[in-house]
């Protein structure tokens, strides 16, 4: 789980969410990073063949996404065969962090 401006978000609940939007894949990757203390998800995800309009698929994965967690994510929609494949376990999640920073809470700031 990673909380994401305030709001819990679980990996597996954006996989769900991406598997329910026509015209991607289940390959996806989930990016996390660090922008002035806050906490930010980027969620790449592969559409299927032949699907041509990437712009309007990336909005509405990302209208999917926020009516639904409540949050907003950046979204990316790369084509079709481009996020490896791996023949063991799937790396899906790639934090770019910095190790042991943590952003602070409203409880920490007073």
């Amino acid at each position: 789980m990673v909380t994401i401006r305030g709001v819990n978000v679980y990996p597996t609940a954006v996989e769900n969410l991406i598997s329910e939007v026509p015209g991607l894949t289940h390959h996806y990757e989930l990016h996390l990073s660090r922008r002035d203390g806050m906490d930010r998800m980027l969620v790449r995800a592969e559409a299927a063949a032949g699907v041509g309009a990437l712009a309007d698929l990336a909005a509405r994965l990302s209208a999917h996404l926020r009516d639904h967690l409540g949050v907003r994510l950046e979204t990316e929609i790369v084509h079709a065969g481009t996020l490896p494949r791996y023949e063991l376990k799937t790396k899906r999640i790639f934090d770019a962090r910095e190790p042991g920073a943590r952003a602070t809470t409203t409880r920490e700031r007073r």
